[in-house]
């Protein structure tokens, strides 16, 4: 009887969150290309193409914090509709208008849409502790980023065979309509268990349950400050390549499509950080990130230094890979906050400041990039390598396990 309520309990039809993670994902890849290439060839200033640019974060950056009892207090599903329906509402708009004001109102609205989104979808993995998250985990990066390469794979097709980038604007939003009936009709509740509730259900079947290590991540001491300053690392510099070299390459002369194909691969380097960092040691959070931000401070130095195709080609293996190891950490320390405190706030704060970084970064790179492209590059690369410090001094607070009980 005690196995038959195990996996009663135990069972949870997930593959519709990674079909949500997947549309959106792509329709959102799309998207964020689009706008640098299009209204940079319409004429518009570069410091307002980086306003556009940031338009979903503006909103995103504290709309997760204002949703979030909000998303306590409703399902997970119809926080889901609600959020896909009220971005399908604003890309909707792009078949009527694409003038930079009404654009920008509607990306506006998205963000605010897409608090109830991410947030929702990440914490109905660390609603019922009775499940493997780190499999759970690595399946969700892996639908996330395989949105991404699906985007800009049709972005990149696209643009080969016909060099229009509005066109663009008008199919990614049928990738939201699909999330909309995904999250109608197929999404299914995790029921909600906590640490202390499935403690007699963990007992009662130990074997299942002993080499479960994402249940031994809440014995680990995470500073908060560690973990804001990987996030913010990774939006940074991903917000900082994805709106300036767009740019570059319209300014060199590579061809549109171009932008997309490096970005796909990219993400393709993501993808195998963030599943990496999934099945990592926490204890090898004091030391990858380092690596990492030091890798990214080079890259943004070598953009900014060259022009030659091939050399961008290798940046962006190597961005990618460090950006993905670092958001595969972020994401699994924000997980296992929330098991161990039974809540969701640790998703909404990721989002959140994952959008207020993104904000900050087009705006910024648009307002100095009157002084050059390249200047840019290289104060994001000064300003990257900087972020060591900070990080440095809050990895000493880190305690494993190990650390907190000597004996």
């Amino acid at each position: 009887m005690a196995m038959k309520t195990l996996d009663t309990l135990d069972y949870w039809r997930f593959w519709p969150v990674l079909l949500l993670a997947f549309f959106y994902s792509a329709n959102n890849a799309l998207i964020t290309i689009a706008i640098p290439l299009y209204f940079f060839r319409q004429g518009v200033a570069i410091e307002w193409i980086g306003v556009l640019t940031a338009g979903q974060a503006i909103t995103y950056s504290v709309s997760p914090l204002l949703f979030r009892k909000i998303s306590e207090k409703w399902s997970r599903k119809k926080s889901l509709v609600i959020a896909m329906a009220g971005t399908l509402a604003c890309q909707s708009i792009y078949f009527f208008t694409l003038a930079p004001p009404i654009f920008l109102l509607t990306r506006l609205g998205e963000g605010l849409a897409i608090g109830l989104f991410w947030p929702n979808l990440q914490s109905s993995i660390s609603d019922n502790t009775l499940h493997d998250h780190s499999k759970i985990m690595s399946r969700y990066n892996m639908g996330w980023n395989t949105g991404l390469l699906a985007g800009y794979s049709v972005g990149a097709i696209f643009l080969f065979i016909i060099d229009i980038v509005e066109l663009i604007f008008y199919v990614a939003p049928f990738l939201v309509l699909l999330s909309c009936a995904v999250a109608l009709f197929l999404f299914q509740e995790s029921q909600k268990i906590d640490l202390a509730s499935s403690q007699q259900i963990r007992e009662a079947d130990t074997s299942r349950f002993q080499k479960r290590t994402d249940l031994q991540l809440t014995a680990y001491h995470i500073p908060a400050l560690m973990w804001i300053w990987i996030i913010v690392v990774f939006a940074f510099s991903k917000g900082g390549i994805s709106f300036l070299y767009p740019l570059k390459s319209e300014i060199v002369g590579f061809p549109s499509f171009t932008v997309y194909l490096l970005t796909l691969l990219s993400v393709v380097m993501q993808l195998i950080g963030t599943s990496s960092a999934t099945y990592a040691s926490l204890k090898n959070l004091k030391r990858l990130p380092l690596v990492c931000i030091a890798v990214l401070a080079l890259a943004l130095l070598l953009f900014g230094a060259t022009t030659h195709y091939y050399i961008f080609l290798v940046l962006f293996l190597m961005a990618g890979f460090s950006a993905g190891l670092l958001y595969g950490f972020a994401l699994k320390l924000s997980v296992s906050l929330n098991m161990k405190e039974h809540t969701s706030k640790y998703s909404g704060y990721l989002e959140s400041l994952i959008g207020l970084t993104f904000l900050i970064s087009p705006i910024i790179c648009g307002i100095l990039a009157i002084y050059g492209i390249d200047f840019v590059f290289f104060l994001l690369a000064g300003i990257m390598a900087l972020f060591l410090i900070p990080y440095l001094l809050a990895m000493r607070k880190f305690r494993a396990p190990s650390d907190q009980n000597p004996s």
